[in-house]
C-alpha cells in the first residue's frame, strides 16, 4: 500500500504547456520513486481520486506524472505547466531556496493529527548500541524509497563522529516498505534503522511484542512531514482562495477520509514557512557538516 501514499505527495497542476493555469487545477504526481508496476497503480489510483475532486469542487483538473524530480522544480519554476506541488521533504530541502522564491501558501500532507513527526534511531537489544558511537560496523536497515531518514541519520553521525554514515556502517540492507523497518531489526537481519514516531506507534500497536526486542537510541525533533504541499506565486488570486476554502472548510479532508485511512494519512493541513524553521535550521547545519567532515 505504501505507493498509494505518494499519490497525495508530489501534487502539481498542469498537462500540457499551453494550459491555462487560470481555468483549474492542473496535477501532476511523481513516480520516479516506483518500479513499473507500482507506476501503473499508482497512475490509476491517482486518475480516480481527481475525478472525484472535480465533481466535487466543479473546477478543471489535469494530471502530468513526473519522472524525475529535475523535472519536477523546472516545470514548476516555469509556470508553464504546473501551478503547485506537494513533494518529498528531501525534494524541498535540496531545493528550498528556489522552492520559497517561486510559491505561496505551504500546505503539509500529515501522516498523524500533529502536522509535523518526529524521526526514531531504532536498535535491536542484542546489538549492544546505546550511543551514536555504537553504530560502527553494525548493518544498517535502509527505506530505499526516500532518502529523508539516511540524511537525518547522517547528520547524526556527522555530528557525534566527525564521519559519514557510509563510512561506519558494515552493511545496508534495502527494504521498499517502511513498516518492514522495524520487523528488520525485530528479526535480527540487521542491527537499527530509522523511522518516524507514526510509523513507530503504529508498529507498536499492532504488535506490543515487537517493543521488547526493541530500544530507542535518539528522537528528532518534531519537524519531519509526509509531504509539503506548494502553490506557484503566479497561481491567480481566484484559484488560491479557492484552494485555501477547500482545506480550510474540512470538506477536502472529510470526503477523502476513508482514502486517507488507508494510506495511513491525516489530512492536508495549512502551514507557513516560519512554522518549517526547524527542519530548515536542521538541513543547514547538516549540509554545513558535510562541508567540515569532508
Amino acid at each position: 500500500m505504501k505507493f498509494f501514499k505518494y499519490i497525495l505527495i508530489v501534487l502539481v497542476l498542469n498537462l500540457s504547456l499551453q494550459a491555462n493555469l487560470d481555468d483549474g487545477f492542473y496535477f501532476g504526481v511523481s513516480i520516479y520513486k516506483f518500479d513499473k508496476s507500482s507506476q501503473s497503480r499508482t497512475k490509476r489510483s491517482v486518475l480516480k481520486i481527481m475525478e472525484e475532486w472535480e465533481k466535487l469542487f466543479d473546477k478543471k483538473i489535469k494530471i502530468i506524472f513526473i519522472e524525475n524530480e529535475e523535472n519536477l522544480l523546472k516545470d514548476f519554476k516555469k509556470f508553464e505547466k504546473m501551478n503547485a506541488i506537494i513533494t518529498f521533504t528531501t525534494f524541498y530541502l535540496k531545493n528550498k531556496e528556489e522552492l520559497k522564491k517561486y510559491s505561496v501558501k505551504p500546505f503539509i500532507v500529515s501522516a498523524g493529527e500533529s502536522k509535523k513527526t518526529s524521526y526514531y534511531l531504532v536498535a535491536n537489544k542484542n546489538s549492544n548500541i546505546k550511543l551514536i558511537k555504537d553504530l560502527k560496523n553494525k548493518t544498517f536497515s535502509y527505506y530505499t524509497v526516500d532518502k529523508g531518514y539516511s540524511i537525518w541519520l547522517d547528520y547524526l553521525i556527522r555530528k557525534n563522529l566527525n564521519t559519514s554514515l557510509h563510512e561506519i556502517i558494515k552493511k545496508k540492507n534495502n527494504v521498499s516498505k517502511d513498516k518492514k523497518l522495524l520487523l528488520d531489526v525485530y528479526f535480527n537481519k540487521s542491527d537499527f534503522t530509522v523511522v518516524s514516531k507514526i510509523i513507530y506507534d503504529d508498529m507498536i500497536l499492532l504488535n506490543p511484542s515487537i517493543r521488547k526486542n526493541l530500544t530507542i537510541i535518539e528522537k528528532s525533533k518534531p519537524m519531519f512531514f509526509f509531504g509539503l504541499g506548494l502553490l506557484h506565486k503566479d497561481t491567480s488570486p481566484e484559484l488560491i482562495d479557492l484552494f485555501i476554502k477547500i482545506f480550510e472548510s474540512g470538506e477536502f479532508n472529510k470526503k477523502f477520509s476513508e482514502v486517507y485511512k488507508l494510506l495511513n494519512l491525516y489530512g492536508i493541513q495549512k502551514s507557513s514557512y516560519e512554522e518549517l524553521k526547524d527542519l530548515d535550521d536542521f538541513y543547514d547545519e547538516y549540509k554545513e557538516l558535510k562541508k567540515s567532515n569532508k
